[in-house]
């Protein structure tokens, strides 16, 4: 499901960053939930608060591609278990976890804080396995899933993903013709 050309939508894809899609996912909480709920639930949604949303221990293969059993870029298919050998067993991107915590949720039909980790999906962000409600404080429910973000979902990140390619391999090129190590990745880099 692919979300409508919405503020949050549009700050989304103008993220060059992690950080950047942090932000933009602090900043338009309510409008990401709305994209993917009845209109109905929108005072229980208004009257929530998105307190902290981070993205932490990211991991990026060695080949640069995060598996896609589960999910894939926009437009693209899985492979579960990579058995159809005619698709590739990943694309560009990175793994890690999202913690986030919300506070005066106001349960209404069908509605629940956890399906903020739901609603991310239609907006390129893909939750997996963990959860839980945990106890933050009072009135404050604390979350955290796995993650995965594919580079091409986010159009102006997959830009500068392919400009610290191209930065690295010159690096790593300089380093070897000194006899010296690269210490560029792009782990660091888009953090």
């Amino acid at each position: 499901m692919r979300p409508k050309q919405t503020r949050a939508w549009r700050e989304l894809q103008k993220a060059t960053s992690v950080t950047e899609i942090c932000e933009a996912v602090k900043r338009n909480y309510h409008d990401i939930l709305l994209s993917t709920h009845w209109q109905s639930q929108e005072f229980a949604i208004h009257g929530s608060m998105l307190y902290s949303f981070t993205i932490e221990n990211i991991y990026i293969d060695k080949g640069g591609n995060t598996g896609n059993t589960h999910y894939a870029p926009r437009g693209k298919k899985t492979n579960w278990g990579g058995w159809n050998e005619d698709l590739p067993r990943g694309y560009p991107g990175f793994s890690g976890n999202i913690k986030f915590q919300i506070a005066n949720m106001t349960y209404d039909r069908g509605l629940a804080d956890f399906d903020l980790a739901r609603a991310l999906h239609a907006f390129g962000i893909h939750t997996g396995t963990g959860g839980g409600r945990g106890s933050a404080g009072p009135d404050l429910a604390a979350y955290e899933y796995h993650v995965q973000i594919f580079f091409e979902d986010f159009a102006a990140l997959n830009e500068k993903v392919q400009e610290y390619q191209e930065a690295i391999k010159r690096e790593q090129f300089l380093a070897k013709l000194a006899n010296k190590r690269c210490a560029k990745s792009l782990n660091s880099m888009i953090i």
